[in-house]
């Protein structure tokens, strides 16, 4: 996963940076250094890729109106 990626899965389910290192019980530099220097742990990369996973279920899964 790459920062503009990344950015990409931040903004589909709505989360910024600060949000997605509190869920990850980081220190929000932490996380932005990882982004600015383009080395995302891959642990980072399977957390966004669930979440993006569950939040795109839910779209298929929510009832019709």
């Amino acid at each position: 996963m790459t920062t503009r990626e990344l950015k990409i899965a931040l903004r589909e389910l709505g989360w910024t940076q600060a949000e997605l290192a509190r869920q990850l019980d980081l220190y929000p530099t932490t996380l932005s250094r990882w982004i600015t220097e383009d080395k995302i742990p891959g642990f980072v990369r399977a957390y966004l890729a669930l979440a993006l996973g569950v939040h795109r279920l839910g779209d298929v899964l929510r009832p019709a109106r």
